[in-house]
């Protein structure tokens, strides 16, 4: 399968247990073995003379000869040794015949870590191999979505594992194909599993028939085979049609997980072979996260660089892969649709190079894209990996009959899986093995649309798999149309079918400028041109490709002929001629109806539409007038010119946006503008001084009668106060809102800004009267200068009269007074003491005291 093998060096993260080629240095590597290992467990294979003395109910200390040996088996306390693969009854012939019976999970009760006990182990005379026994992980990612692309993706088209065509002409699935979930438990009794759900499954965790749900495997079987068509949830891949009565294929749950304890993937493997299974499907794998920070580094990375599979794990796989769907001698049962079986796992999701046990080479691996067929991020890769599928945001069952997205390897797996399973369902039969299956898989697998460099294989392809190595036909040659634009020639015509009756995949177009020579082509005739296109519209529906990259205004002949998924070619078209046309350049449409004089706060911009009628790709380039300026693509030829003018300096600039096709044709646009200087705001009028008459009064003033500004900017206002505390202001565009807090005057400027920061002002007085007391005298009491106002608006001829506290008038004077222009006395002379002001204006006459200090 891996067209590259690669040994990796460092086996379950102990180069002493077991014997591995060291080409590449290694370096110890500290683990928190309790997060990777099982303490008190030790995977041990012995030889055939030390396990017939272990099935004779001898104990491995009385087997033991050497001293030092002896030694540590007293120390170790062993507790118990059952066999890894349990007794299999009618197929203990060939379990023994594979040596799976030697293996043994050996439990002790010492405190000695699971990497030296391993290590002590295989020292010991008649064993073969050791290692601890690895604590394993499921291969997921959280991330809630509801979407089937894997099935079919809609926003990019092809980048699926093209089922439908399967599904409408081939097959969706047969009961007689069972694929064995090694995994946490299937939901036996989900609405959308339970008919497709074998009647046969374990807990590997519990050691019973009891199979615990689990969202993992719930999700990963529902990928695989939910039931299909039954108007509930999803379709799986292979479930059947179930409203016309078409079973799916039929999931085994080899329960591995169940909650935080685990099981042994190597028995549940194994005996998924012995039930019935010839499919395995394994979304796990090892584990190096030893600090548990959900990060692989520095020595924990360096230990999943190097894993390989344990030989436990391994011999469980070869086991699964030969006997299969066959008998203890390993032929092919009666009513087995494939001789042997095939094991596929999940790559990992720890976005390295490698990845264990998925690396073993006889093993399907399987990498993650995302729905635009990009590698997923987590994705393990390497030439190790063979096929890759959907693991980004998929959409499947989970217990008590729900549905949620997934993502990881483990999403991506059972999609190969299901596929697998649909690919049996349709070729299955006696004399198909387990090597076709994988060919068609891997070889049907679609390589064009993923990268090379993903390093992660081909996109697993249904039709792919069912087609590869087809002999259907096409007995017709498509009828072709022509039309020239420039050096373009598009070829267009009405879809056929194949001999099977499914729609052919593809054409195939010979053309050049000898008509003899394109008479004799047959494609691999490399004295004419070939262009190939996957065809994407329906049987009878007009599908259009173009031919491009020609030479202008020149004679061209060339012929058709479609082909099948399996590369069956009809017979070719009669050769056809016609001429291309000359080059035009690209037009360039300048999209803009407003003014070219760009006041200096503005931010123009400018769209403007590049068309290139004959289809080339182009260039565009920008000549810049000033360094304000910046061209963005928008998209469906559609450009920006933003000219931003508050950066700039007044004055008229040129801008020239050249567009250039492919073979050098350009045309241009010049966009000439100006920069307007910026002229500040100014005063229009002036604010008349405001009288207000109690506390909590609002008063509104509209800037835009006293203000403007010549640019048309919108001004913003500040409003500064002598005394704060006598009122508060508040802006909301235009207006200004007064509210009078305190009884008091106050001054008050207004400062209009533009954009630019320039400015004007005005200025006025406020006055909050109390209007049951017409005259305020203040301060009071008073050291040196008292102030007399009034309630009139306007400036009043006032008498004022002071009197001592013995009746000797002191003062007495007429000044002009209003509620904004105080009168002002001079008291700092007078005696400190109680005086006696009386203060006569309008008719009237108020008295009141004041105290000097």
């Amino acid at each position: 399968m891996k067209k590259i093998t690669y040994l990796f060096l460092f086996l379950l993260c102990s180069c002493a247990i077991e014997t591995v080629d060291t080409k590449v240095p290694q370096e110890e590597i500290k683990l928190d073995e309790a997060t990777m290992f099982i303490d008190g467990e030790t995977i041990v294979k012995f030889n055939d003379e030390t396990t017939e003395k272990i099935e004779n109910n001898i104990s491995l200390s009385s087997i033991v000869t050497k001293s030092s040996s002896a030694q540590f088996l007293e120390s170790i306390e062993i507790v118990s040794m059952e066999r890894l693969f349990p007794h299999a009854g009618e197929f203990e012939e060939r379990t023994r015949k594979e040596g799976l019976h030697r293996w043994y999970i050996v439990k002790y009760a010492s405190k000695t870590s699971p990497t030296k006990a391993a290590t002590d182990f295989s020292s010991l005379e008649g064993v073969e191999h050791a290692h601890p026994k690895r604590r394993i992980k499921r291969a997921d990612f959280n991330d809630l979505n509801s979407r089937l692309w894997g099935l079919y993706n809609r926003n990019y088209p092809g980048i699926d594992i093209n089922v439908r065509p399967v599904w409408e002409n081939y097959t969706v699935g047969s009961s007689n194909i069972i694929v064995s979930v090694v995994d946490d438990g299937i939901d036996l009794n989900h609405e959308d599993l339970a008919a497709n759900c074998h009647n046969r499954n374990y807990n590997f965790v519990k050691g019973n028939t009891t199979i615990n749900a689990g969202i993992h495997g719930a999700h990963v079987a529902g990928t695989i085979a939910a039931v299909s068509n039954n108007g509930i949830g999803i379709a799986g891949i292979a479930g059947g049609d179930y409203a016309n009565g078409i079973s799916g294929v039929r999931l085994m749950s080899c329960q591995i997980f169940d909650g935080d304890d685990q099981g042994s993937g190597a028995r549940a493997i194994k005996w998924g072979a012995d039930n019935g299974a010839i499919i395995s499907q394994n979304s796990w794998g090892y584990t190096f996260d030893y600090d548990g920070d959900g990060q692989l580094s520095g020595s924990e990375r360096d230990a999943a660089l190097r894993a390989t599979i344990s030989n436990s794990d391994k011999d469980a796989v070869d086991y699964f892969i030969k006997y299969a769907g066959c008998d203890n001698d390993g032929n092919q049962l009666p009513d087995s649709p494939m001789k042997g079986g095939v094991v596929i796992f999940a790559a990992g999701n720890d976005g390295l190079s490698n990845g264990a046990p998925a690396n073993y080479e006889p093993i399907v691996s399987v990498g993650a894209i995302e729905a635009n067929g990009s590698r997923s991020s987590f994705s393990n890769y390497g030439t190790w990996v063979d096929i890759c599928a959907p693991g980004t945001d998929i959409y499947s069952t989970t217990p008590n009959n729900s549905y949620q997205s997934l993502q990881g390897t483990s999403m991506a797996c059972p999609h190969v899986s299901g596929v697998a399973a649909l690919v049996l369902s349709y070729c299955g039969r006696q004399g198909f093995t387990n090597e076709m299956l994988v060919e068609k898989l891997i070889e049907g697998s679609n390589k064009n649309i993923i990268p090379s460099r993903y390093s992660i294989g081909g996109l697993v392809d249904a039709m792919g798999a069912i087609s590869y190595g087809s002999s259907a036909s096409i007995a017709d040659a498509p009828e072709l149309s022509l039309q020239a634009i420039a050096n373009s020639i598009e070829c267009s015509f009405p879809v056929p079918v194949d001999s099977d009756g499914v729609k052919v995949y593809g054409i195939s177009v010979l053309y050049g400028d000898d008509r003899q020579a394109v008479a004799d082509a047959t494609g691999a005739n490399n004295s004419v041109q070939e262009y190939s296109l996957i065809i994407e519209s329906g049987i009878g529906e007009e599908q259009t490709i173009r031919i491009s990259n020609l030479e202008f205004s020149k004679q061209y002949y060339l012929k058709a002929h479609t082909f099948t998924y399996g590369f069956n070619y009809s017979p070719t078209t009669e050769v056809l001629s016609i001429s291309t046309g000359a080059n035009n350049p690209p037009t360039i449409n300048n999209l803009y109806t407003g003014s070219y004089d760009i006041l200096s706060y503005e931010r123009a911009s400018i769209p403007i539409e590049i068309v290139e009628p004959d289809g080339h790709s182009f260039t565009v380039s920008h000549s810049k007038g000033s360094e304000i300026e910046s061209l963005s693509e928008q998209g469906d030829g559609v450009y920006r010119l933003s000219i931003n003018a508050r950066a700039g300096v007044p004055g008229t600039y040129t801008s020239t946006i050249t567009a250039t096709d492919e073979y050098g044709s350009s045309s241009e646009l010049v966009i000439e503008y100006t920069l307007v200087p910026n002229r500040p705001p100014v005063v229009t009028a002036e604010i008349e001084d405001i009288l207000m008459t109690r506390k909590g009064e609002e008063y509104i003033i509209d800037a835009s009668k006293y203000f403007s500004d010549p640019d048309n900017e919108i001004l913003k206002y500040v409003v500064t106060l002598s005394d704060p505390s006598i009122a508060h202001f508040n802006q909301n565009n235009n207006n200004i809102y007064i509210t009078a807090f305190a009884y008091g005057e106050t001054s008050v400027t207004i400062q209009a800004n533009d954009a630019m920061n320039e400015s004007c002002s005005t200025s006025f007085e406020l006055a909050v009267k109390d209007p049951s007391d017409p005259v305020r005298l203040y301060p009071n009491p008073v050291r040196d200068f008292l102030n007399i106002s009034t309630l009139e608006r306007e400036m009043t001829q006032t008498n004022i009269t002071i009197l001592s506290s013995t009746g000797q008038k002191v003062f007495e004077e007429s000044l002009m007074v209003s509620a904004f222009e105080s009168g002002r006395i001079d008291m700092s002379g007078y005696a400190p003491g109680a005086y006696v002001v009386t203060v006569n204006f309008a008719g009237q006459t108020h008295k009141k005291n004041v105290v000097k200090l």
